[in-house]
């Protein structure tokens, strides 16, 4: 069963991003810290919400630093092959990275950047860092 996307947000400098993202997501919802942000979800801690939609495996966009999110996860991490898809993208939708979630990642980096006419994609498997000059990593500028 297709769990819906968490677009999870900090403030109100992300929401119009958020909901260009929802769009694309039938079933997505938009959770927003509470005294910050009116959004479809309200939360009052951004690590344990984070926490609970990566276990309840829910695939997760994420307008903030990676940083955070690997963090409020690094706990979690316990199987590659067993995990929902978590995107970080930057409050403007100018880079969307993926962090987790393999291919299926990919993929919602895909669908996440497509909301946002001005992005950069990375790509940071290994393969790519070898193969690749940094300035070509950059895979998409729409």
């Amino acid at each position: 069963m297709s769990h819906p996307h968490a677009i999870i947000i900090l403030g109100t400098g992300a929401l119009s991003t958020a909901r260009r993202i929802q769009a694309l997501y039938p079933g997505a919802q938009v959770y927003g810290l509470n005294e910050r942000v009116t959004a479809d979800v309200g939360y009052s801690e951004f690590a344990p919400q984070l926490r609970e939609l990566y276990q309840n495996n829910r695939p997760i966009i994420a307008l903030c630093a990676a940083g955070i999110v690997i963090r409020c996860l690094a706990p979690l991490l316990q199987s590659k092959g067993a995990e929902p898809p978590v995107l970080a993208v930057a409050e403007d939708g100018s880079a969307v990275v993926p962090l987790l979630g393999g291919l299926a990642g990919v993929r919602n980096c895909r669908r996440a950047g497509g909301a946002t006419r001005h992005h950069h994609q990375w790509r940071t498997a290994l393969r790519h860092l070898r193969t690749q000059p940094a300035e070509r990593l950059c895979i998409g500028r729409y």
